[in-house]
């Protein structure tokens, strides 16, 4: 409630409130070589000079201290406001959580499942859930808590094995949300296995290996576009699905573990590249992927507008807000319908309109960087990156040097936006194995990931 309150009052956007408060510009300006230099720090600080995997202490050791090293990594990308407020928040929350947790625990009744993938929107994510991990896989949202004795026995042991987790009170708070949350599950569906979009949660080293102790295998479905990212480091799973060699193998550049990792693509992005319009067949629609970041550099909006007064009158111009959004579309949103002259522009929420409908209807895409933005760029649509996120370097990666892509920045003169906003799309196999390093497309069995960390 303390956090939710803070990042409230940065979203207000009072200058001094953002910059104790707001998010680290370390974060938004991302740097992979940054990134890699810190997790090399970080896991010398928590592992020893031999790091993670010459760690053969017990495997409890090993879970409490992974998730020292994720709430570290995620202390050290936090302004130092909002770092202090977290800790502080974690320390007096600590037992008024407890009693909460405790007084809304109720022993749940379920039917039996093989697996259960839990705490996300089923309409959503249930049809990939399936499609991975079985048809007889229940997806659920529900995310009630049941705290157990062994869950606190747990915790307990994992306190007198590292104590350090006294010191870091962000991973005690977050355990015990998740392994409730987790518990009340088995308790519900009784599965083999439980899986989620957990790829960033710093307790999940000890979530996974609560789950080993009673017999149930944790898994986890990469959710979205990964980089090598103090935010998403140090995980422990049994399982991992993801949507090619790539991004595993970014999972195990940010020192996380895994007994078994899969490579399966993505049902949507199969559906988007497979059945998506030919680029005489669609609109000339702009769809601008805004993000939910409520202090976002100033060249973020510039190259927006600017690509956006680019266009002719004919030009149909949406935003897609991010689903957590809160409204920060709203502004830009303003400055649009002033750019292209009071055309309306149109919003269309997550709630209301399928991604796979806005793509296929888009000719041009533009954000800064975003999972939205692949997927568009996988469905056949051109994509615009404007500065505001990522260096040019990380932002342009996944795309591999891809025609269809241009990052628009001062170098990019107004004769060649143009040349871009007005050339077809190139499709031909080059692209094509482009896109199946992103995400495997062209092929419906799993891969076993041989470079799989272990």
């Amino acid at each position: 409630m303390i956090e939710r309150l803070v990042l409230g009052i940065a979203r207000a956007r009072h200058p001094w409130l953002t910059q104790i408060f707001g998010m680290s510009q370390e974060l938004l300006a991302r740097d992979n070589a940054v990134e890699r230099a810190e997790l090399e720090r970080l896991e010398a600080r928590v592992f020893g000079p031999g790091g993670l995997r010459a760690f053969d202490e017990r495997p409890l050791l090993q879970a409490c201290r992974m998730g020292v090293a994720s709430a570290l990594g995620k202390r050290s990308l936090q302004s130092p406001g909002m770092r202090w407020v977290r800790v502080a928040a974690n320390v007096v929350g600590l037992v008024p959580l407890v009693m909460g947790l405790a007084l809304s625990s109720r022993r749940p009744r379920g039917t039996p499942a093989a697996a259960t993938f839990c705490f996300l929107p089923a309409e959503r994510y249930g049809e990939e859930a399936r499609r991975v991990l079985g048809e007889d896989t229940v997806a659920t949202a529900d995310k009630r808590p049941l705290l157990s004795l062994r869950v606190l026995r747990f915790l307990a042991r994992a306190v007198w094995t590292e104590p350090r987790l006294i010191m870091v009170p962000e991973v005690l708070s977050n355990a015990l949300r998740w392994l409730s949350y987790y518990e009340h599950s088995v308790a519900a569906y009784r599965p083999r296995v439980l899986g989620n979009f957990a790829e960033g949660v710093t307790s999940m080293p000890l979530v996974t290996l609560y789950m080993r102790e009673i017999g149930v295998r944790s898994v986890n479905l990469q959710h979205g576009e990964r980089l090598v990212n103090r935010q998403v480091a140090f995980m422990l799973f049994d399982e991992c699905y993801f949507w090619s060699a790539k991004y595993a193998q970014v999972y195990a550049d940010s020192r996380s573990l895994a007994e078994d990792v899969w490579l399966t693509g993505n049902g949507l992005h199969r559906r988007l590249a497979r059945e998506r319009a030919g680029w005489a067949e669609r609109p000339r629609r702009l769809v601008v992927i805004h993000h939910r970041i409520p202090d976002m550099p100033k060249s973020y909006s510039d190259g927006v507008l600017r690509l956006a007064r680019a266009l002719c009158p004919d030009w149909e111009v949406s935003i897609r807000p991010h689903p957590q959004d809160g409204g920060l579309f709203r502004e830009l949103a303003e400055h649009l319908e002033d750019a292209v002259r009071g055309r309306e522009v149109q919003i269309e929420h997550a709630q209301s309109v399928a991604l796979f409908d806005v793509v296929i209807r888009a000719r041009i895409v533009v954000g800064a960087t975003s999972t939205a933005i692949i997927e568009s760029w996988i469905g056949g649509a051109k994509v615009v990156l404007v500065p505001g996120m990522a260096k040019r370097e990380s932002a342009m990666e996944p795309y591999g040097g891809s025609p269809n892509v241009l990052w628009l920045d001062d170098d990019v003169g107004d004769e060649q936006l143009a040349e871009f906003v007005l050339a077809e799309r190139k499709d031909d196999a080059d692209e094509r194995a482009r896109v199946d390093r992103v995400s495997l497309v062209s092929s419906d069995q799993p891969i076993k990931w041989r470079g799989a960390p272990s």
